[in-house]
């Protein structure tokens, strides 16, 4: 099972997710949930993200290709300890922009005086 909460400020949409980044519906409800957020970033904290395959690595490289040519960001933020092995391994970790912790996004909050606001979406 893959999840995904949010949380949204002005300038970042957080998308905390957990289970397995996996072909099919796991990956496509990523996607689907990236390309519906309008905010200059898109951070996608994968702390708790224990597996993925191909498809879910590759799905993380698509988007950020994507924003990237609508000008915009895509972040990871405290990839799994497998995951960043994974990311690593197949290179990844080299054209994705991976950040340790999420406090980058609350320093996006202080400059910008936005509170995150909590949104849930399970599937």
């Amino acid at each position: 099972m893959f999840k995904v909460d949010i949380e949204l400020s002005k300038h970042c949409a957080r998308l905390i997710c957990s289970g397995r980044l996996v072909h099919g519906q796991e990956s496509e409800l990523l996607k689907s949930i990236v390309e519906t957020r309008k905010e200059p970033v898109v951070a996608i904290d994968l702390a708790n993200v224990h597996d993925a395959d191909a498809a879910g690595l590759g799905m993380l490289a698509f988007l950020q290709h994507r924003l990237q040519l609508r000008n915009r960001e895509l972040v990871l933020v405290a990839p799994s300890t497998h995951l960043r092995g994974l990311l690593r391994i197949t290179g990844l970790d080299t054209v994705l922009a991976i950040r340790p912790s999420d406090t980058f996004l609350s320093r996006e909050a202080t400059v910008t005086g936005d509170a995150a606001v909590p949104y849930k979406s399970a599937f």
